[in-house]
């Protein structure tokens, strides 16, 4: 779960492996979660927004269940991790092992190889477009007023 803060903070935990709104059915206090982690990158207007949407207000911000926000996040990290491996088949290296099995172990290695390249690129195509999808439909729900009035309160502004 993250915690979005008015200052686009943004922290994790892992607490047990709960979403924020098992921890408060079960009697929990979200306020009470001591080891958040600051993330490798602030928060953004999209993850501020789908906060205000699907959020627990808390003292210094809103808690929302991670899944929210990595679905925001999910297509393009679909499109970073396709590149990495379509730029990886072009290093000298693997053309010249490529080469070497295609032409003395494996005949048709490297036709195989680049109908195999094509259909993961169409699959992950697939998946982005997916992803855009189900990243649509969670913006498409209103933000929530209370939450709205809790984020500014805190000197947010919503996005």
């Amino acid at each position: 779960m993250y915690l979005v803060k008015p200052n686009y903070s943004l922290q994790w935990t892992t607490i047990a492996g709960y979403s924020p709104e098992k921890i408060v059915e079960m009697g929990g206090n979200l306020e009470a979660i001591p080891d958040w982690k600051v993330a490798d990158n602030p928060a953004t207007a999209i993850d501020v927004a789908v906060a205000l949407r699907y959020g627990i207000p808390v003292r210094d911000g809103i808690v929302v269940d991670a899944i929210y926000i990595l679905d925001q996040h999910r297509a393009d990290e679909l499109r970073r991790l396709h590149e990495n491996v379509v730029k990886s088949h072009d290093h000298p290296t693997i053309k010249a092992t490529d080469d070497f099995i295609d032409k003395y172990l494996a005949p048709g290695w490297k036709q195989r190889g680049e109908e195999l390249a094509q259909d993961i690129a169409e699959g992950n195509q697939r998946s982005v477009r997916e992803a855009e999808a189900k990243a649509k439909r969670d913006l498409e729900a209103p933000m929530k007023e209370e939450l709205i009035e809790h984020w500014t309160s805190l000197g947010g502004f919503v996005p």
